[in-house]
């Protein structure tokens, strides 16, 4: 039995010395409602990428590519921003804070799964689907991923 993305997180980011804080479960359910709120057509939805009410841009990756466009897209990598795994992991979302620079180096020693990276003023999100797809919804994202790709 592999572990759940909350789990490799814990790991990787003490691999790392990386020190993302995780929050607690209703600040955590806050986060995430709020997210879900902003940017997609519905709540109960599994894949919330599918259903992205604001414009967004896409591209097709894999790992390694995936890894190598997002310290180009996250607009500010010293400040902080929220990292949530997606809800097949676990029954709860769980949610992390942590600098976005540390973000690509920390996903990089995890395993594959879905993740969001999510601006705390719920200005943009960057994701990750189960297909290699980056998406990025938010015109600072968004304008940095299509020139990332053009």
């Amino acid at each position: 039995m592999h572990p759940t993305a909350s789990q490799e997180i814990k790991r990787a980011s003490q691999a790392l010395g990386v020190g993302p804080r995780q929050l607690p479960r209703l600040e955590a359910e806050s986060v995430t409602s709020a997210m879900l709120a902003r940017f997609v057509d519905r709540e109960t939805r599994t894949w919330w990428w599918e259903g992205f009410v604001q414009p967004h841009a896409s591209a097709d990756t894999n790992a390694a590519l995936s890894l190598e466009l997002l310290p180009r897209v996250l607009p500010n990598p010293t400040e902080n921003v929220y990292l949530l795994t997606t809800p097949d992991d676990v029954p709860e979302i769980s949610v992390f804070e942590l600098r976005a620079g540390d973000v690509p180096r920390l996903l990089g020693e995890c395993y594959g799964f879905e993740y969001v990276v999510l601006h705390p003023t719920l200005e943009w999100l960057v994701c990750e689907s189960h297909h290699g797809a980056m998406l990025a919804v938010g015109t600072p994202v968004k304008a940095r991923l299509e020139a990332a790709c053009a």
